[in-house]
């Protein structure tokens, strides 16, 4: 989770490289309970004025940064003081940047207009790696700056200046959002779902979580008479994008909501119910206490009611980072620690409770986790550096199975 942590005498830096803000809302829930010596810094993605709020509250000092990849992560810093704000700004320009808020026309908007974010200064990069077209069209010339040949880059979010003088964060002025690390355009995966049959026209949005993550969302409007599954249209957008692009949930609506200009809009789309996301079978309702608690805290962390104890965490529309908290709360729950490990091989509410009850106490988890059961005639094994020694047997494996083996070290 921490990419470094400075010590000294004076003063502790615990410095998260870009993360999102649910690492730091699951730090809280976790029962993390902060440090007064302690100068964090949180960046990657907008921050809720309430996380805001607790982490001010935690810690000795907070800050929250701005800086797109382009500009060698970090561009502007806003020290978080835990006022109530409706919104958390991302600050002024480090040194050595300007940060400019500029029209269609790029010519500077006055404080409170909004307009697209451009970074200049010496922070930048030299470009996109044998892509020269889209370098010149990211990267131009910064008319501001006294320094010849000086160029400053687009950075596609839309910005405002506050009276105070600090910048405001508003989105993207295009369909790009930013999930789990992944840049992924909106519109790209729109296309593809309107390539079905089925689909008449599609809207893809990134809704958030009560607890702060992201996550795709697809609304379409299916063509009359026709007839299509969950399962076919997830199928269908596979064969064109990759995982990290394939929505949550699809949701058919009838017609779309539209605002007074006649566009799309998006903000008054519904929210999705729990048929609209994978189900592989029929709901089944808890059926004792532990069921009932699981199931509780599945509908919570996941944003779905109802889940049934047959429903899949994955198929859901579950994460990796949702699954942290899921089981930081059944610890609070059950009072018994189970390692992550355990959703792959008990993905569901049903087969849960195996791993809770106190017959399963002494159970001793395996570090070794199969990604497939089945067999197959070539196998591949992915160990740890550290374990290099303990695990010498890399020529042995899969021997036993009659497979090729391939041992991949991170």
């Amino acid at each position: 989770m921490a990419s470094s942590c400075e010590v000294s005498s004076r003063v502790r830096v615990l410095h998260l490289c870009r993360p999102p803000r649910t690492t730091w809302q699951l730090l809280l829930e976790a029962g993390w309970t902060g440090d007064r010596k302690l100068k964090a810094i949180v960046g990657g993605e907008a921050v809720s004025p309430e996380l805001a709020r607790k982490l001010a509250a935690s810690c000795g000092s907070v800050w929250n940064m701005y800086g797109p990849t382009e500009t060698t992560v970090w561009s502007s810093g806003y020290r978080i003081e835990g006022r109530d704000e409706r919104s958390v700004p991302i600050g002024t320009p480090i040194a050595n940047t300007s940060l400019y808020v500029l029209g269609p026309n790029r010519k500077p908007l006055p404080y409170g207009a909004e307009g697209e974010l451009y970074v200049g200064g010496d922070g930048l990069a030299r470009g996109y790696f044998e892509q020269p077209e889209l370098t010149a069209e990211k990267f131009v010339h910064d008319p501001f700056s006294s320094r010849a040949g000086a160029r400053m880059y687009r950075t596609g979010d839309l910005a405002r200046y506050r009276p105070d003088g600090n910048l405001e964060f508003l989105g993207r002025i295009d369909h790009q959002v930013k999930i789990r690390g992944f840049r992924i355009e909106l519109g790209e995966i729109e296309a593809v779902l309107q390539q079905h049959p089925a689909v008449k026209q599609a809207v893809a949005v990134a809704r958030d979580h009560e607890f702060g993550s992201k996550y795709l969302v697809v609304y379409f409007t299916p063509r009359s008479s026709a007839t299509f599954s969950q399962s076919g249209l997830r199928e269908h957008l596979r064969k064109q994008l990759p995982e990290y692009m394939i929505p949550s949930a699809l949701v058919a609506v009838r017609e779309f909501p539209l605002s007074p200009n006649g566009k799309v809009d998006r903000k008054a789309l519904p929210t999705p119910q729990a048929d609209d996301y994978h189900r592989e079978r029929e709901y089944v309702a808890p059926r004792d206490k532990v069921e009932k608690k699981l199931v509780a805290i599945w509908e919570e962390v996941l944003g779905v009611k109802p889940v049934g104890i047959r429903d899949g965490f994955f198929d859901l529309g579950g994460k990796s980072l949702q699954a942290a908290r899921l089981f930081t709360k059944m610890i609070g729950a059950f009072h018994k620690e189970l390692p992550l490990t355990t959703l792959i091989q008990s993905p569901t509410v049903e087969l849960l409770p195996n791993e809770i009850r106190p017959a399963s106490r002494d159970t001793n988890y395996s570090t070794l986790v199969p990604m497939r059961k089945e067999r197959r005639n070539s196998c591949a094994f992915l160990l740890h550096p550290q374990r290099r020694r303990q695990h010498a047997i890399s020529s042995r494996l899969g021997r036993e199975d009659g497979c090729r083996s391939t041992v991949l070290w991170d």
